[in-house]
């Protein structure tokens, strides 16, 4: 629906070359585990082929208007209760810094430059799965992630282990059990089958 009412005023988004720009859409997080649970945030990515012009009548860039997408995307979804099922974008190249729609090519750039961030990130990516728009693209970018994951590097297992401590610090209150972020949590088991993946160059779904 967002799509088609932003192709009305500003047509159809190509590449430089003229053709078409396609779009995928990735789910990361517990949405591209195949693991929601009634309070899951709906961690996405949004990546488009390349930059280039719409085909008018108002004549804008293919980044502006997949940036536009999202925007229009993010404002129409509505849950009955605050906090249930948000979109969630911040697992992005560059977080909240970042563009709300990614270039492949950059997302290409950053993964074969070993993603210049933190280990969390390499840790997320083990959850990736396209779930809508370009079939093909959604493959090329599932290749990408595995190159860059299952690349038989050892996993940073202080890094995992530091920032632990930093989640049960700011997110579990003293005295009390978090049944996902306490010691033996949720959390523990999902890094352990991240970190066992990662170790093993296991490139299946991820379902923790």
């Amino acid at each position: 629906m967002c799509d088609e009412e932003l192709r009305s005023p500003f047509g159809t988004p190509r590449l430089q070359d003229g053709q078409p720009c396609p779009l995928a859409i990735c789910a990361l997080g517990k949405c591209g585990g195949r693991e929601l649970g009634f309070a899951s945030d709906i961690e996405l990515m949004f990546i488009y082929t390349g930059n280039g012009q719409t085909t008018g009548p108002q004549v804008i860039t293919t980044a502006e208007f997949y940036e536009k997408l999202v925007q229009a995307f993010v404002g129409a979804i509505r849950a009955k209760r605050e906090g249930v099922f948000e979109i969630d974008l911040q697992l992005r190249p560059y977080g909240k810094a970042g563009s709300m729609a990614v270039f492949s090519r950059r997302v290409s750039a950053l993964l074969c430059a070993r993603w210049p961030a933190w280990p969390y990130e390499r840790q997320a990516l083990v959850k990736l799965r396209p779930i809508a728009g370009d079939p093909r693209l959604g493959e090329q970018i599932q290749m990408l992630r595995d190159e860059f994951v299952y690349n038989g590097e050892p996993f940073d297992v202080t890094a995992m282990r530091a920032m632990r401590q930093r989640q049960i610090r700011h997110l579990v209150t003293a005295g009390t059990f978090n049944v996902k972020y306490s010691p033996g949590g949720l959390v523990d088991l999902e890094y352990l089958v991240q970190a066992c993946k990662s170790r093993m160059g296991l490139a299946t779904p991820a379902c923790a």
